[in-house]
C-alpha cells in the first residue's frame, strides 16, 4: 500500500516535481504525521529546497571532472 502511494505521488507531481523520490515522500509522511499542524506549503518548501540541494549536487559530481 505504500509503495502504491509512493508511486501514485510520483506520477501525479511529475511535471511540478520531476525529481521527486520516495525519500520525499517519506519526508511528506513524517512531517504531516509528526506535526498536524505545519501546512502542505511548508512540507513542499522543505521538499523544494531537498531538491535545489540535489540539482547541485548533481551538477557539481557532472561538471567534477
Amino acid at each position: 500500500m505504500a509503495l502504491h502511494y509512493i508511486l501514485q505521488a510520483r506520477i501525479e507531481l511529475q511535471v511540478d516535481w520531476p525529481l521527486l523520490s520516495c525519500p520525499d515522500v517519506k519526508l511528506v509522511i513524517a512531517r504531516s504525521l509528526i506535526n498536524k499542524l505545519d501546512t502542505s506549503q511548508g512540507i513542499w518548501e522543505a521538499i523544494k529546497n531537498r531538491h535545489r540541494k540535489r540539482k547541485e549536487d548533481l551538477l557539481r559530481r557532472k561538471y567534477k571532472t
